[in-house]
C-alpha cells in the first residue's frame, strides 16, 4: 500500500514540474520610443520698461550724480561730486541723441504740463516708436524744469509705473502728498526728485476729493529739478 503512495505522489509531482516547466514566460512589454516635440518659440511682445532714477534714466544722465556709458558698453556711477549738477537742455539733447532717442514736432498743446509763459518743451520719443515718449521742459536760459516720462513701459526705481492709480502708488511710497500746481495734480516726497502727474485737470478750481485722488491714475512720471520747483 505504501509503494501505491510513493508511486502516486511521484506522478503529481512529476506532473506539477512538467507543467511549470512547459509554461511560457511573458515577454516584457516593449517600450515605445516617444518622440518629443520641440517647443514653440516664445515671442517676447513686450517692450523693454526703461527705469527712471533720481539721477539718471535709459543710461541718460540728468544729474551729475547719473550714470555714464564707459567702453564695452558697461555703465557705471560716476565718482559723486559734493554738488549735484543738473544737466542743462542742450547736454540732454546730445546724450539723448547718442542714445537713439530723436526730436519730434509736438504741438504745445500736447504738452502733459501747463506751462509758464518763459517755459519751451521738447518732445523725444526712441527712434521707431511712438511720439513724445519723453517731454523735456526748460527755461529760458535753457535749464531744466521737468523732465515727463509719458509711456507706458516707463517705471521709476520704486517700482512705480504708468497707468497705477494714486492709491497703489502710495502702497509702495507711503511718504507721498497731493499737490496741485496751475490745473495740474501731483503726487510728490518732500525728499525725492520723482514725482507723478495724476490725470485730473482742472480748470476750474473745484475741490478734488481724497476719494477721486485715490482712484486717479498716473499719466506721468515727473522728473523735477527742485532748485527750479515752485
Amino acid at each position: 500500500m505504501r509503494k501505491l503512495y510513493f508511486v502516486l505522489a511521484l506522478g503529481a509531482l512529476t506532473l506539477f514540474v512538467s507543467c511549470k516547466t512547459d509554461k511560457k514566460e511573458t515577454p516584457p512589454e516593449e517600450k515605445v520610443a516617444v518622440e518629443e516635440q520641440p517647443m514653440a518659440e516664445v515671442t517676447d511682445i513686450h517692450a523693454d520698461v526703461i527705469l527712471v532714477d533720481e539721477h539718471h534714466f535709459d543710461k541718460v544722465p540728468i544729474t551729475s550724480h547719473g550714470r555714464k556709458i564707459i567702453e564695452g558698453g558697461e555703465v557705471s556711477l560716476e565718482d559723486e561730486p559734493k554738488d549735484v549738477k543738473v544737466h542743462t537742455a542742450e547736454e540732454m539733447h546730445a546724450v539723448l541723441i547718442e542714445n537713439e532717442y530723436e526730436t519730434r514736432e509736438v504741438d504745445v498743446t500736447q504738452a502733459v504740463f501747463t506751462l509758464d509763459e518763459t517755459e519751451t518743451f521738447v518732445a523725444y520719443n526712441k527712434k521707431n516708436e511712438e511720439i513724445g515718449v519723453l517731454q523735456l521742459v526748460s527755461d529760458g536760459n535753457g535749464e531744466i524744469s521737468k523732465i515727463a516720462f509719458t509711456d507706458k513701459n516707463h517705471k521709476d526705481t520704486y517700482d512705480v509705473q504708468n497707468g497705477m492709480t494714486a492709491k497703489e502708488a502710495r502702497q509702495l511710497r507711503r511718504r507721498l502728498k497731493h499737490v496741485k500746481r496751475k490745473t495740474d495734480h501731483y503726487l510728490y516726497d518732500d525728499q525725492s526728485n520723482i514725482m507723478y502727474l495724476l490725470d485730473i485737470k482742472d480748470d476750474m478750481g473745484n475741490e478734488i476729493t481724497a476719494a477721486e485722488i485715490d482712484k486717479a491714475e498716473i499719466r506721468a512720471i515727473v522728473w523735477e529739478n527742485k532748485d527750479k520747483s515752485e
